[in-house]
């Protein structure tokens, strides 16, 4: 595929986030979103360009070839993932799964390995990753052996969702920042949860590869933060996304794109596309952070 070839997108899901995907493919350079399937389509307001199905496996069926799909984007509720990722892969496409990728550890360790004997494209919607400010301070970080700590705090007051609770919904984005810079071997992270009026605040502490861990989160806070540290001998890189200054090094700005995280995100899953290399390096994170809401889970019951 040419490094310039536009990508044809379809989309499951017209929830808040699936709507969100429409409007980031729409600002995405080289994206195409042409189908959106879920069973609530005929109740949205869809671009002239865009066709709505009530049915996902539409866009997998007979008419497949036809539509000339390069990819899918999963925007359903967490507990549907699985049956559509596969299905998806096993139809041979590239797919972009919201977080968290699956609910059990079984499951999303089975869209790992099919997607490894399909040498798939699998990206997960942990949107900080490609949220430029981070991506900026991720380019900045030592060496894994330098870094000593690690801090965040994502949370907010709310929200309260029917599909996921505080831990599934809040907790992928600080684990999966956390291991993305400390590395995916020898985890040891112990959890605590404190009630705080209608939510939940999880503290997560330990290390891992012998790096200091201190996350917070959940729908427990008293305003919105969303930001981690990565401290090292000499220099503290801070990635915050409710300042100004979203990526500073020892307090100072870093550069960065102002593509908002989203519409990075489908670029970055649209640019996978067509470069046409295997990867499942987003499902192997993904894979372990499950395995910690889980053991979190169990604990915390």
């Amino acid at each position: 595929m040419q490094a310039n070839a536009g990508i044809k997108l379809g989309l499951v899901g017209t929830g808040a986030w699936g709507m969100k995907y429409l409007a980031a493919a729409d600002e995405a350079s080289g994206v195409t979103l042409a189908h959106i399937a879920s069973p609530h389509v005929a109740t949205k307001t869809l671009p002239d360009s865009v066709t709505g199905h009530t049915d996902w496996r539409d866009l997998l069926g007979p008419l497949d070839l036809d539509m000339g799909l390069d990819g899918l984007i999963i925007a359903t509720p967490p507990e549907t993932h699985w049956e559509i990722a596969r299905a998806a892969l096993e139809a041979g496409l590239a797919i972009l799964v919201e977080k968290p990728v699956t609910l059990t550890p079984s499951d999303a360790e089975d869209l790992l390995e099919l997607a490894k004997s399909k040498s798939a494209i699998v990206h997960v919607g942990h949107i900080d990753l490609q949220n430029p400010a981070l991506v900026a301070v991720m380019a900045e970080r030592p060496q894994q052996s330098d870094i000593q700590r690690i801090s965040g705090n994502w949370s907010n007051a709310g929200p309260w969702r029917d599909d996921a609770t505080p831990l599934w919904d809040w907790g992928p984005h600080p684990l999966a920042c956390c291991l993305a810079v400390a590395g995916l071997a020898n985890i040891e992270l112990d959890v605590s949860v404190d009630i705080v009026g209608e939510g939940k605040m999880f503290v997560v502490q330990g290390n891992v590869n012998g790096i200091e861990v201190d996350l917070r989160f959940g729908n427990g806070g008293d305003r919105r933060r969303r930001w981690m540290e990565i401290a090292s001998t000499g220099q503290v890189l801070r990635y915050d996304d409710d300042v100004d200054a979203k990526a500073t090094r020892d307090g100072k700005p870093l550069t960065y794109a102002n593509t908002p995280a989203l519409t990075a995100q489908t670029e970055r899953f649209a640019q996978a596309i067509r470069l046409g290399n295997p990867d499942t390096s987003d499902a192997a994170l993904a894979v372990e952070v499950i395995r910690l809401l889980a053991q979190f889970e169990q604990k915390t019951a």
